[in-house]
């Protein structure tokens, strides 16, 4: 083991700098001299020993990191730029793969996917109706859309709670889709409110449903006391329930408080608030017609005013309660500020009960804000170390810009939705980086995808999001479509719809060409072969058509089960393009072959092998073999010249196929070169390598030629038949062996096994068989 080099078995570190990854093209080394800060990523595996970092780098090592630009894909390996160094020991020169954002991601994974997946969906419609249909009204197309992002945030935080196992990421996860659904509904509150409508309603709708006031435990406690209305905080849950807009929950507390029991006087002012109360307009009931609502609440008012200066109760404590109460309803500034406990509630209540019927669009939103957290009016400030509340303030103080920055550390997903719903209402400002030209808005995709790209199976969720930024957005997508891990078909065919769409022919044809050879690796060959088509990638068809074909023919057996390519190859010309039949011919023919062979047809089987010698592209590496194949069509005894007593056949090539055959062998002698010795003693796949050193192409194809037929011919191909050995019937098992088990097997028997076996020795009884078979032709005069 080298020095300064330390191997855990199992866990183990490997060291990276904070934040600083290498492109693909560069990769990023450490070194004790230059970096001080050092971050340890535990690898399973990993040779560095974890808390050893530090000591490794003092030694003549160092750590190579290679990070995708964008997934979260890291490559750590190690290395050394001293020329002293030890050599590198098995495990030092492993690849170790790992992700860098692995700890920042809490276990609920599948939830967050899903919640981007809901979110994109609804930017999709939007954006698609925005642009499709001019004449749509873009308040309605953004409320329709916050509703969705609102629905998408409140399931993935119910979600969440209900997992069986979470853990601190999960949490803070949660309580960020909280207070995401939060900043939404302020937005939808103070933007997306149809035309013609006060905001009053809508303003408390969203305070109420952030946080909740009164709860119900406090009035359930206090409505179940003998007396509720001498309760101590009857009163005061009274004027909650009055600054929140909930009018008709104090109405019930009234009538059941035991107020009425009093006195006359006091049952009087009761039933009148409560008659105020149930009858006072609400800007919900008049949608799109304030006008109307405007007229009705000014009678409201009137009489609201007229009772309170005739209230006049002989308990002045219960008179004084009451006139707070006709107070706070009147919209009293002064009481309003006495009551709210946060400035988000007393905006709602100066909206609902101040100036109902002159909040009607963003501004007037901004002035009751303003007068909120008027330190000379209120002591109500806004808390700025939470961001969603720092967003809430700006969006109300009509500050796009900065809503959308303090979202950012809320959610960089929800900071990009509420961007574009900004901008789609016209309200955020054109805000572009000075370097990239890009807005707010296109910035904030960018960078939502760019998370999102680190999350397992949410890469359809980035490339969406890129692909609303032209010209960086597209880039990114090409850059990163290539090099997602694929899993089915249909993933990879919405890639290449995205592609299609983007008109992105090259990543297409990368997509293509990489899910071709994931399909290959994994035996499904004629999908493989589609996904090279479709890619125009005939060299990879016609490497794929060879890799089968040398193969099956060592192996004497069809080389691909794959169930579907048997059955494209069994009607060629229903294959979808030309070029794939021509280039998957070979491998064809020789399956053929074979086919026929097994089914015992030797005139088909003979025909097919005929094609193949005959075949001008033929690499000549195949013809030894090949030429081998004919011995049992030639009527050989090929096991009886070792002993096996099999008796010869009769010929099944025909008289212009064994002239062929014959053409075929005698131009494959023309080339070879004068190798004999070493042929019969020395090992094909290493020596005669060597020995090709400066030979001429032709020379090293046979002995190419020759290795692989040797290769063939020294394994058994069945484990049990031998030539001598009969079935359960009396057959001889000898007509079920291959030519190759036969010589094999008769060799072994006879302990000939490099005289017998020898090449060369199997291509000249191929000569002597294939003259015999022309011999016989002209004295029979049979040309068939």
């Amino acid at each position: 083991m080298s020095s300064g080099f330390s191997f855990a078995p199992t866990k183990a570190a490997i060291a990276t700098r904070d934040n600083d990854y290498a492109s693909l093209d560069d990769a990023d080394t450490l070194n004790a001299e230059t970096d001080t800060a050092v971050k340890e990523i535990v690898i399973e595996g990993a040779p560095i020993a974890h808390g050893a970092v530090a000591g490794f780098l003092q030694g003549k090592r160092h750590v190579g990191v290679i990070s995708h630009p964008y997934l979260d894909n890291q490559l750590a390996f190690i290395t050394s730029t001293a020329k002293d160094h030890a050599p590198f020991v098995r495990d030092e020169a492993r690849v170790f793969r790992f992700h860098s954002k692995g700890d920042e991601r809490g276990l609920a994974v599948e939830e967050q996917v899903d919640l981007a997946n809901d979110c994109l969906a609804c930017l999709d419609e939007l954006a698609f109706r925005y642009n499709d249909d001019p004449e749509l009204d873009p308040l309605d197309l953004a409320r329709t859309a916050c509703e969705g992002y609102r629905e998408a945030y409140d399931l993935a935080g119910r979600r969440i709670a209900e997992r069986e196992e979470i853990i601190e990421q999960d949490e803070l996860d949660a309580l960020s889709y909280r207070e995401m659904h939060g900043v939404l509904s302020c937005l939808d509150a103070v933007y997306l409110a149809p035309r013609e409508t006060s905001l009053s309603d809508a303003l408390m709708d969203w305070v109420n449903r952030s946080d909740p006031r009164p709860t119900a435990e406090e009035g359930e406690e206090i409505m179940l006391s003998r007396q509720p209305y001498l309760h101590p905080s009857f009163w005061d849950y009274v004027y909650k329930g009055i600054i929140r807009g909930l009018f008709d929950m104090v109405r019930k507390c009234l009538e059941s408080s035991g107020l009425a029991q009093i006195d006359m006087p006091t049952a009087q002012a009761t039933r009148d608030l409560c008659l105020m109360l149930s009858s006072c307009p609400r800007a919900n009931s008049y949608v799109g017609n304030v006008g109307q609502f405007s007229s009705q609440y000014k009678r409201w008012r009137q009489k609201l005013v007229q009772l309170s200066k005739t209230l006049s109760l002989p308990d002045s404590d219960n008179d004084l309660c009451f006139r707070q109460a006709y107070e706070l309803l009147r919209g009293d500034r002064e009481a309003v500020f006495r009551h709210a406990e946060t400035w988000q509630e007393a905006l709602a209540a100066l909206a609902l009960l101040f100036d109902p019927t002159g909040c009607k669009a963003a501004k007037d939103v901004r002035a009751l804000y303003d007068i909120a957290v008027n330190p000379e009016e209120s002591e109500l400030n806004v808390d700025t170390t939470l961001a969603s509340e720092a967003a809430c303030a700006a969006l109300c103080a009509a500050n796009g810009p900065n809503a959308v920055k303090n979202v950012v550390q809320v959610d960089e997903l929800g900071a990009a939705m509420l961007a574009d719903l900004l901008e789609k209402v016209e309200v955020l400002e054109d805000v572009r980086s000075a370097d990239l030209e890009l807005s707010l808005r296109e910035l904030l995709l960018l960078r939502a995808g760019d998370k999102l790209i680190g999350l397992p199976a949410a890469w359809k969720s980035a490339v969406l999001l890129w692909k609303h930024v032209p010209v960086h957005g597209t880039d990114r997508v090409a850059l990163t479509l290539p090099r997602v891990a694929f899993s089915s078909q249909e993933e990879v065919d919405y890639a290449l719809a995205l592609c299609d769409t983007l008109d992105m022919d090259d990543a297409a044809i990368q997509i293509e060409t990489v899910w071709g050879r994931k399909l290959e690796a994994q035996h499904h060959h004629y999908r493989a072969a589609l996904a090279y088509d479709r890619a125009d990638q005939a060299a990879m068809i016609d490497q794929l058509n060879w890799t089968l074909f040398s193969h099956t023919l060592l192996q004497g057996r069809p080389a691909s089960v794959d169930p579907e390519l048997v059955a494209a190859l069994d009607s060629p010309a229903e294959l979808p393009s030309a070029s794939l039949s021509v280039l998957l011919a070979p491998y064809a023919t020789l399956s053929a072959y074979y086919r026929c062979k097994d089914s015992e047809e030797p005139r088909e089987a003979a025909r097919h092998l005929a094609a193949l010698m005959k075949f001008p592209d033929l690499p000549k590496r195949y013809m030894a073999l090949l030429l081998a194949e004919s011995l049992p069509l030639l009527g050989a005894p090929v096991s009886g010249a070792l002993g096996s007593g099999i008796h010869a056949a009769k010929v099944a090539f025909g008289h212009r196929d064994l002239f062929d055959c014959l053409a075929a062998i005698e131009d494959f002698y023309s080339t070879a070169p004068d190798l004999s010795a070493a042929l019969q003693t020395q090992a094909m796949d290493t020596e005669l390598r060597a020995r090709a050193d400066g030979e001429d192409d032709d020379k090293f194809a046979w002995m190419e030629a020759m290795a692989l037929l040797r290769k063939a011919i020294t394994k058994p191909r069945t484990s049990q038949s031998t030539p001598d050995s009969m079935d359960d019937a009396g057959t001889s098992l000898a007509s079920k062996c291959s030519w190759r088990d036969c010589i094999y097997q008769g060799a072994v028997s006879h302990d000939l096994f490099v005289q017998k076996t020898s090449p060369e020795k199997v291509l000249q009884l191929v000569r002597l068989w294939l003259a015999r078979a022309l011999a016989r032709g002209f004295i029979s005069g049979d040309d068939s």
